[in-house]
């Protein structure tokens, strides 16, 4: 009876080991699904990413172009007051403010 009492219990490790193996193969497959999922997941921040860096260089470029713009309407706004200034020296009635503007301005300098 020795060996039946040997068999069993290679019947019963053969049977714990079975289930152990069905047990690991379904963690497996859940955990292939997990990296799936995470993979997907991972995909769809890269492209939202991708697409927020694009935005924020067209953001970044478009706020270049607008400062620009305000530079440009700056100049040309000191340039008209400096010509208005201008005018009116020629005609004899430059204020005092308009002294101080050109005296403290870099187009003082300057000369048409």
């Amino acid at each position: 009876m020795s060996w039946i009492g040997g068999l069993t219990e290679v019947v019963q490790k053969v049977l714990k080991l079975q289930g152990r193996v069905e047990k690991n193969t379904e963690e497996i497959k859940s955990l292939r699904e997990d990296l799936k999922e995470l993979t997907n997941f991972t995909k769809k921040v890269a492209v939202a990413v991708k697409q927020n860096k694009s935005e924020i260089k067209h953001n970044c470029d478009k706020d270049a172009l607008e400062r620009e713009n305000l530079v440009l309407k700056l100049e040309k706004a000191l340039l008209e007051l400096e010509n208005r200034l201008r005018a009116n020296n020629a005609n004899g009635s430059r204020s005092v403010y308009a002294r101080k503007m050109l005296k403290n301005s870099e187009f003082d300098s300057h000369t048409d």
